[in-house]
């Protein structure tokens, strides 16, 4: 998957359990939260108002929510807050961590999940979380349960992201194209344009490129200039030259050279082949 650079993320291992402690609802009122350092994980989700907290970075919650504040690390409020929120208690399994970028690749043994984001369903976080407060934190014989009940709620939030983010992308990747079709013709296109022009880390545009199409911007970018070109040849009286000139190539050899990669044959030997096709199905037709 993809992220936004600069955000914290936090990596899980899910080859080991995810252990419950405790849960529960707070609603705080003019309330600046305690400054702790604890010795396992919290997990909030904000359900109104809006909260403002320290750990690592500041980070300001509204409704909706999600933060993980992984063990070990002080947290503490910056301003006084208005919310209520679910809380939740846990120890993290072995080998998880916190990244500055989200260069890790998730695998079927991990989770990448960012330390802050908003839910855009939280329905069924919510009804977890309820379920998680029934328990006394006391009952051992409920351990187990409330361990499967806190995989299945981070579960649930993993899943929830990966739509989010994929939707994000999408959009991100949709913009990016459409900007590559309309531009292609009016200027030399580099990776380094598109970055530029959106706003954009280059290696996050080429993993979008790579992730949902499995061809790289540049690649993207030729093609586009290659089908327009086939398009010009057979459509107009065109030189191979001028055609090459106004999609933008410096050196018509170049773009003669990458058109004979694309398409198996030059050009020239294209335009022919499409005469000959033509006119030996017009002589067909007149035959008829």
């Amino acid at each position: 998957m993809c992220y936004n650079i600069g955000m914290k993320y936090l990596v899980i291992d899910t080859e080991h359990m995810i252990v419950h402690s405790q849960s529960g609802i707070a609603y705080n009122k003019a309330h600046i939260h305690e400054r702790r350092t604890m010795n396992l994980s919290e997990l909030m989700l904000v359900t109104d108002g809006e909260m403002y907290i320290r750990h690592l970075e500041d980070y300001h919650l509204v409704k909706n929510d999600i933060l993980f504040l992984p063990q070990g690390i002080e947290h503490y409020g910056t301003q006084p807050t208005d919310c209520q929120l679910h809380w939740h208690h846990f120890f993290l399994p072995p080998n998880s961590r916190i990244i500055d970028e989200a260069d890790t690749p998730q695998t079927k043994n991990t989770l990448v999940l960012p330390m802050q984001f908003n839910l855009k369903k939280p329905e069924t976080a919510a009804l977890i979380s309820y379920q998680l407060e029934q328990y006394l934190w006391t009952d051992a014989d409920t351990q187990t349960v409330r361990s499967a009940l806190m995989t299945a709620l981070i579960g649930e939030i993993a899943l929830a992201y990966q739509m989010q983010s994929r939707e994000f992308h999408h959009k991100r990747l949709n913009s990016i194209i459409s900007y590559i079709d309309n531009n292609f013709q009016h200027h030399p296109m580099e990776i380094s344009d598109l970055a530029d022009h959106f706003g954009y880390n280059k290696r996050y545009i080429c993993t979008l490129f790579k992730k949902y199409l499995g061809i790289t911007p540049l690649q993207y970018i030729i093609n586009a200039k290659m089908k327009e070109a086939r398009q010009m040849l057979l459509n107009s009286s065109d030189t191979v030259e001028s055609i090459a000139i106004s999609l933008k190539y410096d050196n018509p050899q170049y773009f003669m050279r990458q058109f004979k990669q694309h398409f198996g044959m030059t050009p020239s030997d294209m335009r022919k082949q499409y005469a000959n096709s033509l006119e030996l199905h017009l002589s067909t037709h007149d035959d008829e």
